[in-house]
Order: C-alpha cells, then sequence, then structure tokens
C-alpha cells in the first residue's frame, strides 16, 4: 500500500541500482524461471558497503538494564509502537539522549560565533566602503580617474580600451577626428581578428569533414554498422565550415565598408563588438534618485513641459525624444533617461536585424552556389540553417516593434510606472566596467561633464554596495539570534532532568532492539519508549534489551535507519557475506561503482603495449646495434647520440603533442584507440631502448669480437651470432624496463582522447579504449566515496603489472646470462 512505498524504496536502496542485471540475463537465458524463486546473489550498494566498513557514522551497541517489551497490535508490521519497562529502566537511554542535546547547543553555540565573526567583517567592510564614498566628494579628477580605472579591472584590456575610444569620440567627434580614426582602427582590427579566426574554423572543420569522410566509406565496405553516423557527422562538419566561410564573407564586407562610415554607425559597430552601449545608465541613475528624493513617484504628477535635451553617450542621430504630457521636472528626467536606453537597445537590435539579413543573403547564394554544383545533401543541410536565420530575423522584428512599444509608452505611464520601469533597466548592470571606462574616455577628451559623470556613477556603486552589505548584514543577524535562541532551549531541554525528550532527524538516532523487533526511539521517558518498527517483534513477552546508538543524523548520512537495522539483521543472519568482487576482473568500466570493473584497461594497456613492444623493442635494438657497431664515428653519429640521449630526458607531456599533432590531426587515426597510444609510447621508450642496448652491447669484451672475426667470421656474423647473445641480458632488461616505465605513463594519453568513458571491453587495436594509469586517475577524482576502494584495487592491478614485469625481466637475464 501507499504507506509502505517509502520502506520500499529503502530497501531497494540496499543494493546497487543495476545488480538486477544478471538476473535478467538469467531469466533472458531460461524464461521457464518467471513465475518461480530463484536465490540470487546481489552486490550490496555502496552506501551500505561503506557504513559496514565503519566510514559512514560511528556507532556503538549497549546492553540494557532489565527486560522490556513492545506494545503492539496484532499483525500489525509498521506504524507506530510503544516500548514499555519496569520504572526506571530507560533512565540511561534520557540521559544519553540528554547529552546529545547539550552537544547540540554547543554546536549552534560555534555557529553563532562563527556569526558574529562575520558580522564584524561586514562591518569593517561597510565602514571602509562609507569612507571610500565620504573622499569620493571632495576628490579631484585625477583622484576619481585612479578609482575609475580601479573599477574597471574585471573586463579585458581591449574591451576597456574599446570602451574608452567610444567615450572620447562621442564627446565632440567634430573636434575630435583623432580619436575617431582611433576607434575606426581598433574596430577593424577586431574584426580582422574575428574573420582570421573564423576562416581557420572553416578550413579545420572542412579538413575533419574530409577524414570522418574517408572514415565512413571504409567502415562501409568494412560493413561497419557505425558508417552511417560517420558520413552523417561528417555531413555536418562540412554544414559548419560553409556557415563559417558565409561568416568570414560577412565579416570581410564589414570591414571594407567600414572606411567610409560616419561616426554614428562606427559607435554601433564598436558597441557591438562589446556586447552592451557603456554608460547607458547613468542618467538613469541620477534622474532616479532625484524623483525619489522630489517624492513624485508616489504623487500626483505636476503639469509641467518635457526639456528635449537628453544626455547620453548615444549618437545623436539614433535617439527621438518621446512626446509627454506635462510633468514634474524629475519626473522628466527619469522619462527622458528611460527613452534613451530604449532607442539604444532599439539601435542594437536594428543592427543586428541588419546583420542577420546580410547572412540570410550570404546563406541564400551559398545554397544556390551548392546546388549549382551539384551538391544536393550539402544545400539542404545549409537550407536548415537558413530557415533558422529566417526565423530568428523574425523573432528579431518582433522584439523590436514590442520594445519600441515599450519606448512610447513612457509618454502615458504615472509616476510609478516610471519608476518600476527605471528599477527593471538597473537589474544586474548598474555602473559596469565598460560603463566607468567610457566615461573615463569623456573625461580624457577633456569633458567636464564626464567628469562629474563619472563620480556620480561611483557614488551610485558605493551606495549599491553599502546597501547590499547592511542587506547580508541584517540576514546574518537574525540567523545569529535564532541560533542563540535555540541553544538556549536546548540548554534548557538538556537541563531539565528526568523529563521526557522528543529525538528528530537532526540528532542521533537510538534503535532499541527489544528480542527480534527494532524499533527507532523518536521520544523517551524513564519507563518507555516510542518509536517506529522497523523490524516486527515475534512476541509480546518481557525479553532483555539493547540500544544502538547511531551518531551521525539520518539527515546527514546516505543510509537510513531502517537500512541500518536490516543491514545489521541480514548480517546476523548471514545473509551479507564478504567476497572478491570478480567483477573488477570480469566487466569494463560503469557509473555505478559497484558494477565497474577494470577489464576494459587492462585490455587497452595490453593492446597499448602490444603496438610499444612490435615498434620501440626491434627498431631499438637495430638502431643500438648500428650506431655501436657499424656506424661511422662522425660528426652526424655525434649529433644522432646526442639527440637521442636528450630525448630520453623530454617529459611525456611533449610527446603527448607530438602525437596529438602528427598521428590525430594529420594522419587521421583514431582517437582513443590503443594503436595511436602505443605510438606514442612508442617514441617515447625508444631513446630508453636504444641507450639500454648500446650500453649492454659496450659491455661484451672486444675479445669476444677479435675472436670471432679471428676465425674467419665476417662483421656482422661477429655482432649477430656472437656479440649478441652475450649482451642480450641487458638489452631484455632494459627493453622490459622502458615498457614497464611506458605502462605507468598518463599524460601523453590524456591528450590522446584515452581519457574518455569506455564501456566496452575493446577487442582491437582501434577500438576505443582506456589504459590502468588514466583509469586510476578517472575513478581518484570521482565523487562518491565508493570510488576509492575500486581505485586501491584498479592500482593493485598495476603494481601486479609492474611486478610481473621485472620479474620477467629478471627471469630473462638469468636464462640468457653467459660468462666468460
Amino acid at each position: 500500500n501507499a504507506a509502505e512505498r517509502p520502506l520500499r524504496s529503502q530497501l531497494n536502496g540496499m543494493v546497487a541500482r543495476l545488480a538486477v542485471q544478471p538476473l535478467a540475463r538469467q531469466v533472458a537465458a531460461d524464461p521457464a524461471l518467471i513465475g518461480t524463486r530463484v536465490p540470487v546473489r546481489l552486490p550490496i550498494s555502496d552506501d551500505v558497503d561503506l557504513y559496514l566498513k565503519g566510514v559512514l557514522t560511528a556507532e556503538s551497541v549497549t546492553n540494557g538494564q532489565g527486560t522490556a517489551r513492545v506494545v503492539t497490535e496484532p499483525g500489525l508490521v509498521m506504524g507506530t509502537v510503544q516500548v514499555t519497562s519496569e520504572p526506571g529502566t530507560f533512565s540511561g537511554l534520557l540521559a544519553q539522549v540528554k547529552g546529545d542535546l547539550r552537544t547540540r547547543a554547543l554546536q549552534e553555540r560555534e555557529g553563532a560565533l562563527q556569526d558574529e565573526q562575520t558580522l564584524e567583517r561586514l562591518a569593517l567592510q561597510i565602514v571602509d566602503a562609507q569612507a571610500e564614498l565620504g573622499a569620493l566628494g571632495p576628490a579631484d579628477v585625477t583622484a576619481v580617474t585612479a578609482l575609475a580605472r580601479k573599477a574597471s579591472v574585471s573586463e579585458s584590456p581591449r574591451l576597456l580600451r574599446l570602451a574608452r575610444l567610444i567615450g572620447a569620440s562621442s564627446a565632440d567627434a567634430t573636434q575630435n577626428p583623432e580619436r575617431v580614426e582611433a576607434l575606426r582602427a581598433e574596430v577593424a582590427a577586431g574584426l580582422e581578428a574575428e574573420r582570421v579566426k573564423v576562416l581557420s574554423e572553416a578550413e579545420d572543420l572542412a579538413k575533419r569533414a574530409q577524414r570522418t569522410e574517408k572514415r565512413a566509406q571504409e567502415a562501409l565496405k568494412r560493413g561497419d554498422p557505425r558508417a552511417r553516423s560517420k558520413a552523417e557527422a561528417a555531413a555536418l562538419a562540412q554544414v559548419a565550415a560553409d556557415r563559417r566561410l558565409v561568416q568570414a564573407d560577412l565579416l570581410g564586407k564589414r570591414l571594407q565598408r567600414l572606411g567610409g562610415v560616419v561616426p554614428s554607425v562606427l559607435h554601433v559597430e564598436a558597441a557591438q563588438q562589446l556586447g552592451r552601449w557603456p554608460g547607458g545608465n547613468l542618467a538613469i541613475v541620477r534622474a532616479l534618485d532625484a524623483a525619489n528624493a522630489a517624492g513624485v513617484l508616489v504623487e500626483a504628477p505636476v503639469p509641467v513641459p518635457l526639456d528635449p535635451a537628453t544626455p547620453s553617450l548615444l549618437p545623436t542621430e539614433l535617439t527621438q525624444e518621446p512626446v509627454v504630457p506635462p510633468r514634474a521636472p524629475e519626473l522628466v528626467a527619469l522619462a527622458q533617461a528611460l527613452a534613451v536606453g530604449f532607442d539604444r537597445n532599439i539601435a542594437m537590435m536594428r543592427s543586428e536585424a541588419e546583420t542577420i539579413t546580410r547572412e540570410i543573403d550570404a546563406l541564400e547564394s551559398r545554397v544556390a552556389a551548392l546546388r549549382a554544383e551539384g551538391l544536393t545533401a550539402r544545400a539542404d543541410k545549409l537550407a536548415g540553417v537558413l530557415e533558422a536565420q529566417k526565423e530568428r530575423a523574425e523573432g528579431q522584428r518582433i522584439a523590436i516593434e514590442e520594445t519600441q512599444t515599450q519606448r512610447n509608452d513612457l509618454a502615458s505611464l504615472d509616476g510609478l510606472a516610471l519608476g518600476a520601469e527605471a528599477e527593471f533597466a538597473l537589474v544586474g548592470d548598474l555602473g559596469g566596467a565598460l560603463e566607468v571606462a567610457a566615461l573615463e574616455g569623456e573625461a580624457d577628451a577633456s569633458s567636464d561633464a564626464a567628469q562629474a559623470n563619472m563620480k556620480a556613477l561611483l557614488t551610485a556603486k558605493l551606495e549599491d554596495r553599502i546597501k547590499r552589505l547592511q542587506s547580508d548584514q541584517e540576514g546574518i543577524q537574525a540567523r545569529l539570534q535564532a541560533r542563540i535562541d535555540f541553544a538556549r532551549e536546548l540548554e534548557a531541554r538538556a537541563d531539565a532532568t528526568g523529563t521526557p525528550e522528543t529525538l528528530d532527524r537532526d540528532m542521533p538516532a537510538y534503535l532499541l532492539g527489544v528480542g527480534e523487533a527494532v524499533i527507532r526511539v523518536d521520544s523517551i521517558s524513564p519507563d518507555t519508549a516510542t518509536g517506529l518498527i522497523l523490524i516486527p517483534p515475534g512476541s509480546d513477552a518481557l525479553v532483555p534489551w539493547q540500544v544502538r546508538r547511531v551518531a551521525e543524523p539520518e539527515s546527514n548520512r546516505n543510509i537510513t535507519d531502517a537500512q541500518i537495522a536490516w543491514t545489521r539483521a541480514l548480517q546476523a543472519d548471514g545473509q551479507i557475506v564478504s567476497a572478491m568482487n570478480a567483477e573488477l576482473l570480469t566487466t569494463a568500466d560503469s557509473n555505478e561503482p559497484e558494477l565497474a570493473g577494470a577489464l576494459g584497461a587492462i585490455m587497452g594497456s595490453l593492446f597499448t603495449m602490444l603496438v610499444t613492444m612490435v615498434l620501440a623493442v626491434p627498431i631499438g635494438v637495430l638502431a643500438a646495434i648500428y650506431l655501436e657497431e657499424f656506424a661511422p664515428r662522425n660528426r652526424w653519429t655525434d649529433l644522432i647520440e646526442i639527440n637521442i640521449n636528450n630525448l630520453a630526458a623530454v617529459p611525456s607531456i611533449v610527446f603527448g603533442l607530438l602525437g596529438l599533432a602528427v598521428f590525430l590531426n594529420f594522419l587521421g587515426l583514431p582517437r582513443s584507440a590503443p594503436i595511436a597510444g602505443g605510438l606514442v609510447l612508442a617514441l617515447m621508450t625508444l631513446p630508453t631502448v636504444i641507450i639500454a642496448s648500446r650500453a649492454a652491447l659496450k659491455a661484451v669484451p672486444p675479445s669476444i669480437r677479435e675472436a670471432a672475426l679471428g676465425v674467419g667470421a665476417s662483421k656482422t656474423q661477429a655482432v649477430f651470432q656472437h656479440v649478441l647473445p652475450l649482451a642480450m641480458p641487458g638489452i631484455l632488461t632494459g627493453s622490459i624496463i622502458g615498457m614497464a616505465q611506458a605502462l605507468g605513463e598518463t599524460a601523453p594519453l590524456l591528450l590522446m582522447g584515452m581519457v574518455a568513458f569506455v564501456a566496452e571491453v575493446p577487442e582491437n587495436l582501434t577500438d576505443s579504449a582506456t589504459v590502468l594509469p588514466v583509469l586510476v586517475f578517472q575513478w581518484a577524482t570521482r565523487s562518491f566515496r565508493a570510488w576509492e576502494p575500486m581505485t586501491a584495487g584498479a592500482i593493485i592491478i598495476l603494481l601486479v603489472f609492474m611486478v610481473l614485469m621485472n620479474a620477467l625481466a629478471v627471469i630473462l637475464r638469468r636464462q640468457f646470462e653467459r660468462r666468460w
């Protein structure tokens, strides 16, 4: 029934979420099992496992004095029951609960102390802000400019420079032509950099499309079912490349027409690079403060004609003054500021709409060209992008109309409505860094008004900061008082010896065992205890009792009181046993720690080491033989030897970068495949093998060579039939040690894509795979505590690999060792 569902959910949570998979496979293999009882072994959940290991919470079990019995109705298996006993039997348990109350009160006192320290820090910050605000009034232009530069440090230097140029050029474009030209050059540089970036992206996407298309054709020939998905990926990459080309063409056209535009259009182009108009809220701040000071937002408007003057950084040819009925001067200024903000937004949206229209035209031309070339599939894909842009253009048109309507409605809004509109316009955008930089640019252009505006803006920012700090201070003060009151209440309850107590889920849990029954204690008195049945009783007789105290409150742990009771009961009955996690060696990775395995990483490591060994050992040994026995001694061989020694000291991450550039990007090898990782590790291991092999060849006495040559052997016969067998122990030792070093590498394989989540065991050298060091890295960085023992298991497997390889080196050395 509905009352049992929470307990059933907790019962299901005691086993791994995907533990039903083995049973499902068994039933699928034998459908006759349906309707029968089948014993199965299921892995417990990681939370239950960690609880049994004592990781989640501390607990203690105490045997009670005397006897107790559970008073329950016949047949009741769940619900609240009462446990009765002899008078005073539960006095010790009640005293323990009182002690928990004192501990909790102490914790609340510590929290209150932390709140007091936070309040002290906030008070100091408020004092500093108020002092800075007081010093801002008499500050001169130099001090205000310094504060403005300090307030602008959060933005990138280029955006701040661009904002200052907008402010300086819009202050007086006719008298500052050099500022306008500087702004034009800055915007042109930004457009050119963006165009070059887009062209580079288009080239990369086109190359990726070609490589993916080639792989799709090869997969189609092999009958690989992934051929279709590869072909779709190639088509999507080609469409993305075509779209980048369209964007580059549009950027080029904007760059061409930039030379002859008037300052107003130049300002719009610059503002598009900034993302918004700087200086848009300053007039609103001043006008709203003036209206609030005069009280006109709550009083009837006074008939006053609208002043047509509009303070703004927006070019005048982009603004239009609203026609409003007579009203108070403060409301007039507020309406003007809001109108400027709306006009600014409309100008930006119109400019963006023009850009979208030009992109639509370019896309239509591109689609027509592709159809003319017979590339119908690519044209159809790009046509979908074209339709999306048309919908975007329509949405932009509707947004412009709505914004224009809002701007026109300013004429009929009363004081309260204007105030609400102004507050909405200021949300999250008061005195941004770009706004300060624009005003700083006006100040650099010798504008007295800009200097005053900058001081007003910084004042508004400081006042807003003080207001927010005071609001935080009030909230923490209220929390502090609540904690103190609660601590006093807990202390009073703890001091009331012998009075009954009620336990909540934020206190340590007490599980009362009365015979077979287990009751979670919800309230306790010296004589009785009341709580929820977790395990029903077998009888109502007086029996010995015990109590299990779980120190961590239920609200702070991932295992419930009911699950603890059931786990201990199953463990006492022998139903929960410790066993080796065989799935660690038989399955691949999983998102569930109970079901995850390292077989995929083991096979990936074996395949990777196979490629490394096949390439590095023969090439390295032959190179060592040539350099040591056959190569002439000249400056070229000296240069080769120096480079080999230097390569042995190169960090492994450099080899990863080399493999990423050559094997993946240039040669197009499959990412995350053992063949690519093996090639990188072979390059990294090759210098080690060469150096160890040359050292082993040098250790062979010269008399061996001389004796072979003296009996008529050729140089090749002497080297391969006499010197090489004697040097073989050292060569094998160096090669295996180099392979063991490669097995433990992680950094180069991360760059080769072998960090991907692989849920299937790789079957060949081109399947996606990972390796044991990377698997250890992945599991160690996952958040659940259950991944810790899994990480330890993977580390042990890796250490076993290392020990086996070193043991193999010792055995081979003894097997091939020769004495002379």
